[in-house]
């Protein structure tokens, strides 16, 4: 747990957003929104884990992006991308992200359904995580 006060990453997450991919392929809401196998604190830590810092450039206090991401409903991911103002950053938030394990899929009546979100990310930038490669 030490570790991963180094590298502080407040993943702060919305209700996910539940539209479409395109205009003909509307998506249900979903009675259960999608997650992490084993929680959201073991995706938080595996994400950590994962994250390069040097992606972040000097001088920077905190690195933010916005991923955007399909669960499927066999719980992997698709047309996984982020917005931010850095374009390394955003690269790494998506490589992050699909390294990350398959998550339970979003059900209605039982039933998986594919579901989207949108999960907001910034990242503390410090001095002792700007050396991790």
């Amino acid at each position: 747990i030490m570790k991963f006060l180094k590298l502080f990453i407040l993943l702060i997450f919305l209700n996910p957003f539940y539209g479409n991919a395109q205009e003909k392929d509307i998506l249900p809401t979903p009675q259960f929104k999608a997650e992490p196998n084993g929680g959201m604190q073991k995706f938080y830590a595996a994400f950590v884990r994962n994250f390069n810092s040097s992606t972040v450039k000097l001088g920077q206090e905190y690195a933010k992006s916005k991923l955007f991401f399909f669960v499927e409903t066999d719980g992997t991911f698709s047309d996984i991308t982020a917005e931010g103002e850095m374009i390394e950053v955003n690269e790494e938030v998506i490589r992050v992200m699909k390294l990350m394990p398959i998550w339970k899929p979003a059900t209605t009546n039982g039933d998986p359904v594919r579901s989207k979100f949108i999960m907001p990310i910034s990242i503390r930038v410090t001095k002792d995580n700007l050396s991790k490669k």
